[in-house]
């Protein structure tokens, strides 16, 4: 039997057998990054084959000290410094997928998977654990690469995300910003006309995009405190009649500059295609409420992967090209 496991389903089903399964566990992960220890509960004579480079150790792929916790809990440390297979083999039935052993790649990233039983698959799966587990990390190697270990960019000093939403938000949710039809100060046109030429330069190609400017008086709000360049941006503007949903782009520049009367704002461009259409707030409510989902269209950070989804693909781009 085979099944297509995708999402929170592929981590559901990993941890439920690797908790119920008996006998020794086997995992194929090039990557180990943080909170990889606790995922999975591997203990006493389970094993784990990893891409453990120095590389891997700088950039931040692998993480020496969650080896290290492995190790500690009698879990067999092997490496294969080309191996990119993922794999977790639990008893009798085996998962082949995309996920690294992650926190990340748990509550971050959206992975898939299939699920094996047939005893001739999971034999030859067994087979090709046992001829890569030949390369044990030794302690040196391992003392070695925690030196050269390096957080992930822009991970370093982030707090530790509680739970699988709040690990996605941090890596991928979209922002929603609310913004009210209004003609900027005249003051702040040199400052708008600046900031709108540096993001021009960061775009690939002029013939198909452009730079829109979103000017926020809330310079002290969560998202001109958190957003970063290149994470996805949805804008809903409003006027005295109707509430407009803009296509999602991905955040070029973010300048705080002091504004009329002194007042900080923040300038925020984003990368928008040459001629778009808008959509009214009602329809893409409508659109939602087709899938069971709803939205309070709060300006913030969307935490929710399956309504995060909905929303960039109701703004998509490609669909309010004209």
């Amino acid at each position: 039997m085979t099944r297509f496991l995708q999402g929170a389903e592929l981590w559901k089903t990993l941890k439920d057998l690797a908790k119920k399964s008996s006998g020794r566990r086997l995992v194929a992960a090039p990557y180990v990054g943080q909170g990889a220890a606790k995922l999975l509960r591997l203990g006493k004579g389970d094993a784990l084959l990893c891409a453990l480079t120095l590389g891997n150790a700088k950039a931040g792929n692998v993480a020496p000290s969650e080896l290290k916790k492995l190790q500690r809990s009698g879990v067999q440390l092997f490496m294969q410094n080309d191996l990119h297979a993922k794999i977790y083999l639990f008893g009798s039935k085996a998962v082949v997928c995309s996920a690294n052993l992650s926190e990340r790649s748990e509550g971050g990233l959206d992975e898939a998977g299939i699920l094996l039983s047939d005893r001739d698959e999971v034999a030859a799966i067994r087979k090709w654990f046992e001829d890569r587990l030949a390369a044990p990390i030794q302690p040196k190697w391992l003392a070695k690469c925690a030196k050269a270990y390096r957080p992930p960019r822009g991970q370093g000093n982030r707090r530790r995300t509680q739970g699988p939403k709040r690990a996605f938000a941090e890596i991928f949710g979209p922002w929603i910003v609310t913004t009210h039809k209004a003609k900027a100060p005249v003051s702040e046109k040199p400052l708008i006309q600046n900031v709108k030429r540096e993001a021009r330069r960061r775009l690939k190609s002029l013939s198909k995009s452009d730079v829109e400017v979103i000017r926020m008086r809330w310079a002290n709000s969560q998202i001109a405190r958190e957003a970063k360049v290149g994470d996805a941006l949805i804008q809903v503007c409003s006027d005295d009649f109707t509430e407009q949903v803009y296509p999602h782009g991905s955040i070029l520049s973010i300048r705080h500059a002091k504004g009329a009367g002194g007042r900080q704002v923040a300038y925020f461009t984003v990368e928008m295609p040459k001629t778009f259409s808008v959509v009214l707030r009602e329809e893409v409510d409508a659109t939602l409420r087709k899938s069971g989902q709803s939205f309070a269209w709060k300006m913030g950070r969307v935490v929710d992967r399956n309504l995060a989804q909905a929303l960039l693909r109701v703004t998509s781009p490609d669909r309010l090209r004209r």
